[in-house]
């Protein structure tokens, strides 16, 4: 191995694991610098005998989150989609695997039926 690629091929593997690394460092970073600010304005207004503003001690709270509902005909439809797409690339590939495709087809297919057959919640409960 050539001297060029093992450091093309070192870099490259330091970037592509150490740039995520490097993303949440600088993040918990800047978390823990601004909270440390917070808390040495707070430590100043108690010596000074400021009354400390609510804002600095509450935590503002999170925006409610949204609940999806699980769509099982999407799903189905996806999957299906996906195995089509595994058989279809074997089959063109004039391999022997086109039947690896009918797993997915097969699991997609499944959803269907099982968004077919469910019963829809009851509304005005």
């Amino acid at each position: 191995m050539d001297i060029n690629v093992a450091v093309v091929v070192v870099v490259a593997l330091m970037a592509a694991f150490g740039m995520p690394m490097i993303v949440v460092a600088l993040v918990l970073h800047y978390k823990t610098r601004k909270d440390r600010l917070v808390h040495e304005t707070i430590l100043s207004l108690a010596e000074k005998g400021v009354p400390i503003p609510p804002e600095l001690i509450v935590t503002p709270q999170a925006p409610p989150v949204r609940v999806r509902v699980r769509s099982d005909l999407k799903t189905g439809i996806l999957v299906l989609a996906a195995g089509a797409g595994i058989s279809l690339y074997f089959f063109e590939s004039n391999t022997q695997a086109v039947s690896l495709g009918f797993i997915p087809m097969l699991i997609g297919l499944g959803y269907i039926v099982a968004w077919k057959i469910e019963k829809p919640p009851k509304s005005g409960v």
